[in-house]
Protein backbone atom coordinates (compact mmCIF):
# COMPACT_ATOMS: atom_id res chain seq x y z
CA UNK A 1 0.00 0.00 0.00
CA UNK A 2 2.63 2.15 0.81
CA UNK A 3 4.52 1.61 -2.11
CA UNK A 4 1.29 2.72 -4.40
CA UNK A 5 1.07 6.09 -2.55
CA UNK A 6 4.50 6.74 -3.46
CA UNK A 7 3.73 5.91 -6.95
CA UNK A 8 0.87 8.22 -6.65
CA UNK A 9 2.60 10.57 -5.59
CA UNK A 10 5.40 10.68 -7.46
CA UNK A 11 3.00 10.81 -10.57
CA UNK A 12 1.18 13.94 -9.54
CA UNK A 13 4.44 15.36 -9.01
CA UNK A 14 5.73 14.81 -12.15
CA UNK A 15 2.41 15.70 -13.83
CA UNK A 16 3.11 18.96 -11.83
CA UNK A 17 6.45 20.02 -13.07
CA UNK A 18 5.35 19.05 -16.46
CA UNK A 19 2.46 20.99 -16.53
CA UNK A 20 4.51 23.95 -15.07
CA UNK A 21 7.10 23.77 -17.58
CA UNK A 22 4.64 23.63 -19.95
CA UNK A 23 3.42 26.55 -18.65
CA UNK A 24 6.86 28.41 -18.94
CA UNK A 25 7.93 27.10 -22.13
CA UNK A 26 5.08 27.62 -24.21
CA UNK A 27 2.12 29.38 -22.57
CA UNK A 28 3.73 32.31 -21.33
CA UNK A 29 6.04 32.91 -23.64
CA UNK A 30 2.80 32.63 -26.40
CA UNK A 31 1.17 35.24 -24.60
CA UNK A 32 3.84 37.93 -24.38
CA UNK A 33 4.64 37.36 -28.01
CA UNK A 34 0.94 38.16 -29.02
CA UNK A 35 0.32 40.91 -25.97
CA UNK A 36 3.63 42.68 -26.31
CA UNK A 37 3.39 44.55 -29.76
CA UNK A 38 -0.24 45.28 -28.38
CA UNK A 39 0.89 46.88 -25.55
CA UNK A 40 4.11 48.84 -27.32
CA UNK A 41 0.79 49.77 -29.87
CA UNK A 42 -1.16 51.32 -26.46
CA UNK A 43 1.69 52.99 -25.42
CA UNK A 44 2.84 55.11 -29.04
CA UNK A 45 -1.28 55.79 -29.39
CA UNK A 46 -0.43 57.47 -25.71
CA UNK A 47 2.66 59.11 -26.51
CA UNK A 48 1.09 60.87 -29.52
CA UNK A 49 -2.02 61.46 -27.80
CA UNK A 50 -4.06 59.92 -30.50
CA UNK A 51 -7.05 57.70 -30.53
CA UNK A 52 -7.94 55.28 -33.07
CA UNK A 53 -11.46 56.74 -33.48
CA UNK A 54 -9.48 60.40 -34.54
CA UNK A 55 -7.45 58.69 -37.55
CA UNK A 56 -10.96 57.40 -38.88
CA UNK A 57 -11.89 53.63 -39.65
CA UNK A 58 -8.95 53.37 -42.74
CA UNK A 59 -5.88 55.40 -41.34
CA UNK A 60 -6.83 53.93 -37.70
CA UNK A 61 -6.47 50.32 -39.35
CA UNK A 62 -3.48 51.20 -40.66
CA UNK A 63 -1.57 53.03 -38.10
CA UNK A 64 -2.77 50.22 -35.68
CA UNK A 65 -1.55 47.49 -37.76
CA UNK A 66 1.95 49.62 -38.53
CA UNK A 67 1.71 49.94 -34.16
CA UNK A 68 1.95 46.01 -34.08
CA UNK A 69 4.28 45.45 -36.35
CA UNK A 70 6.83 48.20 -35.32
CA UNK A 71 6.27 45.97 -31.55
CA UNK A 72 7.21 42.98 -32.90
CA UNK A 73 10.03 44.06 -34.50
CA UNK A 74 10.90 45.89 -30.95
CA UNK A 75 10.66 42.07 -29.53
CA UNK A 76 12.57 40.60 -32.36
CA UNK A 77 15.76 43.27 -31.35
CA UNK A 78 15.60 41.99 -28.07
CA UNK A 79 15.68 38.22 -28.53
CA UNK A 80 18.70 39.26 -31.26
CA UNK A 81 20.21 41.08 -28.85
CA UNK A 82 20.53 38.79 -25.98
CA UNK A 83 21.32 36.07 -28.75
CA UNK A 84 24.09 37.68 -30.31
CA UNK A 85 25.25 38.68 -26.51
CA UNK A 86 25.23 35.33 -25.31
CA UNK A 87 26.07 33.29 -28.18
CA UNK A 88 29.70 32.08 -28.24
CA UNK A 89 32.28 33.15 -30.69
CA UNK A 90 36.14 32.26 -30.23
CA UNK A 91 38.92 34.25 -32.78
CA UNK A 92 42.24 32.02 -32.71
CA UNK A 93 45.08 34.66 -33.53
CA UNK A 94 49.03 34.55 -33.59
CA UNK A 95 50.36 37.28 -30.98
CA UNK A 96 52.43 38.54 -34.08
CA UNK A 97 49.20 39.25 -36.55
CA UNK A 98 47.02 40.71 -34.02
CA UNK A 99 46.01 43.93 -34.72
CA UNK A 100 45.69 47.14 -32.75
CA UNK A 101 41.95 47.37 -31.83
CA UNK A 102 41.95 43.40 -31.23
CA UNK A 103 44.55 44.11 -28.62
CA UNK A 104 42.67 46.63 -27.24
CA UNK A 105 39.86 44.23 -27.19
CA UNK A 106 42.21 41.91 -24.98
CA UNK A 107 43.58 44.22 -22.89
CA UNK A 108 40.39 46.53 -21.78
CA UNK A 109 38.90 46.18 -18.47
CA UNK A 110 35.07 45.05 -19.37
CA UNK A 111 33.55 46.13 -15.86
CA UNK A 112 35.40 50.28 -16.25
CA UNK A 113 33.74 50.34 -19.79
CA UNK A 114 29.90 49.05 -18.41
CA UNK A 115 30.17 51.46 -14.95
CA UNK A 116 31.25 54.62 -17.60
CA UNK A 117 28.83 53.55 -20.10
CA UNK A 118 26.15 53.56 -17.52
CA UNK A 119 27.01 56.07 -15.44
CA UNK A 120 28.50 58.82 -17.59
CA UNK A 121 26.80 58.55 -21.08
CA UNK A 122 25.64 55.46 -23.29
CA UNK A 123 26.27 58.03 -26.38
CA UNK A 124 29.49 59.61 -26.06
CA UNK A 125 31.54 56.74 -23.69
CA UNK A 126 29.94 53.77 -26.05
CA UNK A 127 31.10 56.16 -28.95
CA UNK A 128 34.72 56.35 -27.94
CA UNK A 129 35.21 53.06 -27.00
CA UNK A 130 33.06 51.45 -30.56
CA UNK A 131 35.52 53.31 -32.75
CA UNK A 132 38.59 52.22 -30.49
CA UNK A 133 37.38 48.49 -30.44
CA UNK A 134 35.94 49.05 -33.81
CA UNK A 135 32.71 47.56 -32.60
CA UNK A 136 29.63 49.56 -33.61
CA UNK A 137 27.45 47.01 -31.22
CA UNK A 138 28.88 48.92 -27.88
CA UNK A 139 26.94 52.01 -28.74
CA UNK A 140 23.92 50.34 -30.74
CA UNK A 141 22.91 48.11 -29.01
CA UNK A 142 22.59 50.06 -25.58
CA UNK A 143 21.01 53.15 -27.25
CA UNK A 144 18.22 51.18 -28.66
CA UNK A 145 17.65 49.37 -25.66
CA UNK A 146 17.66 52.78 -23.54
CA UNK A 147 15.64 54.27 -25.97
CA UNK A 148 13.11 52.06 -27.19
CA UNK A 149 12.14 51.21 -23.80
CA UNK A 150 11.73 54.86 -22.55
CA UNK A 151 9.90 55.90 -25.42
CA UNK A 152 7.70 52.93 -26.28
CA UNK A 153 7.66 49.87 -23.21
CA UNK A 154 7.39 52.32 -20.24
CA UNK A 155 3.96 54.11 -19.92
CA UNK A 156 4.27 57.60 -20.83
CA UNK A 157 2.37 58.52 -17.65
CA UNK A 158 5.28 57.49 -15.76
CA UNK A 159 8.12 60.37 -15.38
CA UNK A 160 11.49 59.67 -16.90
CA UNK A 161 13.82 60.95 -14.21
CA UNK A 162 12.10 58.00 -12.20
CA UNK A 163 13.39 55.27 -13.97
CA UNK A 164 16.24 57.05 -16.10
CA UNK A 165 18.79 55.84 -13.70
CA UNK A 166 17.86 52.21 -13.99
CA UNK A 167 17.73 52.69 -18.26
CA UNK A 168 21.22 53.89 -17.93
CA UNK A 169 22.76 51.22 -15.67
CA UNK A 170 20.80 48.77 -18.27
CA UNK A 171 23.12 50.48 -21.14
CA UNK A 172 25.77 49.90 -18.94
CA UNK A 173 25.58 46.18 -18.07
CA UNK A 174 24.85 45.06 -22.09
CA UNK A 175 28.12 47.23 -22.98
CA UNK A 176 29.83 45.32 -19.99
CA UNK A 177 28.53 42.22 -21.16
CA UNK A 178 29.66 43.14 -25.52
CA UNK A 179 32.85 44.04 -24.56
CA UNK A 180 33.34 40.69 -22.39
CA UNK A 181 32.38 38.83 -24.96
CA UNK A 182 34.81 40.44 -27.57
CA UNK A 183 37.72 40.10 -24.77
CA UNK A 184 37.16 36.29 -24.10
CA UNK A 185 36.68 35.45 -27.61
CA UNK A 186 40.46 36.13 -28.81
CA UNK A 187 42.38 33.21 -28.34
CA UNK A 188 45.84 33.49 -28.84
CA UNK A 189 47.16 30.84 -30.68
CA UNK A 190 51.22 29.05 -31.09
CA UNK A 191 52.55 28.42 -34.25
CA UNK A 192 54.01 25.21 -35.26
CA UNK A 193 57.35 26.59 -35.76
CA UNK A 194 57.05 28.44 -31.90
CA UNK A 195 55.50 24.67 -30.73
CA UNK A 196 58.31 22.90 -31.82
CA UNK A 197 61.17 25.15 -30.04
CA UNK A 198 58.80 25.60 -26.89
CA UNK A 199 58.64 21.45 -26.92
CA UNK A 200 62.49 21.24 -27.18
CA UNK A 201 63.06 23.65 -24.85
CA UNK A 202 60.68 21.89 -22.21
CA UNK A 203 62.62 18.60 -23.15
CA UNK A 204 65.50 20.03 -22.69
CA UNK A 205 64.67 21.64 -19.26
CA UNK A 206 63.02 17.97 -18.39
CA UNK A 207 66.25 16.01 -19.50
CA UNK A 208 68.93 18.16 -17.29
CA UNK A 209 66.71 18.06 -14.23
CA UNK A 210 66.63 14.13 -14.24
CA UNK A 211 70.33 14.17 -14.80
CA UNK A 212 71.20 16.26 -11.69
Amino acid sequence: MEEKKNLLLNKQKSSGCGALGFMLIYIIPFFFIVLFPSFIRGNIYARLAISRMELGPIMGSIFSIFSILFGAFVLFSYAFIALEIFSSDTQEITKDKIKPFQQRQKNCNPWLIGILVGLVSPLFVGLIYAIRHKDWKIVVYPLWIFFSVAFFVIPPDIEIMSYGIYLKLSAGLIAYLIVRKNKLSIKFIIKESSLRIWIILNLRITFKKKRF
